[in-house]
């Protein structure tokens, strides 16, 4: 990730129109080829933004490195690092040929009339439970879509209800505390180690109706509602607070506006994992626990938003998909 922090987006790869340098290694416009494909044939970029970075590769070689015959250039056409003369058969290495080397570098700077059959080097982040795209040529090369689906969704909410423990505000209602849980397995890629998406929820405090009617889909908080974390904020009347405390986004944010009924929970990570750790590679899905506080005879209308933080630096995806369950707190009366 640190690399793709600083790397350049719009990078494609290409295939070198000669035939001779791209079947052992991938070259792209971007870093591999401004700087790693000039080096290898022992040439220098006479781009302004690489000047300095071809002056500390210089600066860093010994002097029996400089020699030409020894590591520099280090590629030949065909045969690679394969740089050494055969004295059997008389085969000594021999530099690119100047107009071949010139077809290569026009589909480095992207000036080439040729095929270079260009591939996007980073594609769209896929939302959580999001479907594959299909990609015009003209897209992908913009960075328009997705080529990856992630069908993995997080499993139904179950919530169970018992009595707090501990000093509870007077002032505040809630003698019971509800926990709900639910799994979900990150495995976009099948990579165990994957742990880029988080979940957001939202509850909603509401009478039980006296027939005990199951609510609609409207008496939920919308998708829109789970998925953005603005409130107003409970300290100062009319103001706007976003959910995710710091500049770097890196607390968690518990809104409670006992006022409206709604509760807000953003940023859950799976139960267990400490901030700032690495967590545990999983091909299992990873469970997650939050602890609300509920009052007797009430109904808890939950939604569930999963959301994915891309790598591509385009932001937070979330999911289109409804994950939503009630639960009514009874309370037996002595």
């Amino acid at each position: 990730t640190r690399y793709t922090k600083r790397a350049k987006l719009a990078s494609k790869t290409f295939r070198d129109p000669t035939g001779s340098c791209t079947y052992c290694h991938t070259l792209t416009t971007g870093w591999t080829g401004q700087v790693l494909a000039y080096d290898a044939v022992g040439k220098v970029n006479p781009d302004e933004p690489y000047k300095s970075v071809f002056e500390k590769v210089h600066d860093a070689r010994t002097d029996w490195a400089k020699q030409g015959q020894n590591t520099h250039p280090w590629m030949v056409p065909w045969l690679g690092p394969n740089v050494k003369p055969n004295p059997e058969t008389g085969w000594t290495p021999t530099e690119i040929e100047k107009k071949n080397w010139k077809r290569i570098e026009g589909c480095i700077n992207e000036t080439s009339k040729e095929d270079c059959h260009y591939k996007q080097v980073y594609t769209s982040c896929p939302a959580p439970e999001s479907l594959k795209t299909d990609c015009s040529s003209e897209d992908e090369l913009n960075n328009r879509c997705t080529r990856l689906a992630d069908p993995f969704a997080p499993s139904e909410m179950m919530a169970t209800t018992t009595a707090q423990d501990g000093e509870l505000d007077q002032a505040l209602p809630y003698d019971m505390k509800t926990t709900v849980t639910w799994s979900y397995l990150n495995g976009l890629g099948g990579v165990p180690q994957r742990d880029d998406v988080r979940f957001n929820l939202a509850i909603r405090e509401v009478e039980i109706p006296d027939d005990g009617t199951a609510p609609t889909l409207d008496d939920y908080t919308s998708l829109h509602a789970g998925s953005d974390p603005y409130f107003a904020d409970p300290k100062k009347s009319g103001d706007i607070h976003y959910c995710d405390l710091g500049i770097l986004r890196e607390e968690t944010c518990h809104i409670l506006q006992f006022g409206q009924g709604e509760f807000f929970i953003n940023n859950i990570s799976y139960a267990g994992h400490v901030r700032n750790t690495t967590p545990e590679p999983t091909y299992e899905p990873r469970q997650y626990s939050v602890v609300i506080p509920t009052q007797c005879n009430k109904r808890y209308l939950a939604r569930l938003v999963p959301k994915r933080f891309c790598f591509d630096r385009s932001g937070v995806l979330t999911s289109n998909v409804d994950h939503v369950t009630y639960f009514d707190v009874t309370c037996a009366i002595d």
